[in-house]
């Protein structure tokens, strides 16, 4: 969502302050939808997520939208207004981005390699572009599928080999955080200063999902 400046106190004089501008859009002619193209543009004063959970309390369906935590609510059983939670349509590219930014800091073989699968998807999405919906998705049951799950076992089988220091297993726990709502700098900052005293038998508790339901916690 774009930040941009609006007019504080009376006119003229040149103050201003940060807004933010939700965009929602809709647009399936890529795969043939007969729905027009729309978007719609919400002003709210800050960045909160209870923003997106009132604009869309009524919508239904799948969403694509990008990492921010704020957007987590949208899926959930208890999104206000909703008799079930919204579809959420993940974003490869947000996942590509943080493992080529590991490339381009040194050499990180696991994350070329990573880079190289996640590019596989790409290529079967740009063969069926365009094609009808049960072509898409017959594709996607027997291309893209079997490679997501040879994915998910590669990847448990590296990390398990990770370095507890090595960039990629920070950035697992950073993105970990991220996903459970938490910001990671003091998600570190907490796991850090506990985990000397912490009992080595318990230290689970200092898992990001456990210190985001410790935190929901009154």
């Amino acid at each position: 969502m774009p930040s941009l400046p609006v007019a504080r106190g009376k006119p003229g004089r040149g103050k201003t302050k940060q807004g933010r501008l939700w965009t929602y859009v809709r647009d399936g002619r890529p795969w043939h939808d007969d729905a027009p193209p729309a978007a719609a543009d919400h002003y709210s004063p800050d960045r909160k997520g209870t923003h997106p959970q009132s604009h869309l309390k009524r919508f239904k369906g799948v969403l694509h939208t990008d990492g921010y935590a704020g957007f987590k609510e949208l899926y959930t059983a208890t999104n206000p207004g909703s008799r079930r939670p919204i579809m959420e349509a993940a974003c490869w590219a947000h996942v590509r981005r943080k493992f080529f930014d590991l490339t381009v800091n040194g050499q990180a073989p696991m994350a070329e390699k990573a880079l190289r699968r996640i590019g596989a998807l790409y290529d079967i999405e740009a063969d069926i572009r365009g094609s009808p919906p049960d072509v898409r998705q017959q594709v996607r049951q027997t291309g893209t599928k079997p490679k997501l799950e040879a994915r998910k076992a590669w990847l448990e089988r590296e990390q398990a080999l990770l370095p507890g220091k090595s960039p990629v297993a920070i950035l697992s726990l950073i993105e970990t955080a991220k996903l459970n709502g938490l910001d990671p700098e003091s998600c570190l900052v907490d796991v850090l200063t506990r985990i000397a005293d912490h009992p080595i038998n318990r230290i689970d508790e200092l898992l990001p999902w456990n210190l985001a339901s410790e935190a929901r916690t009154p």
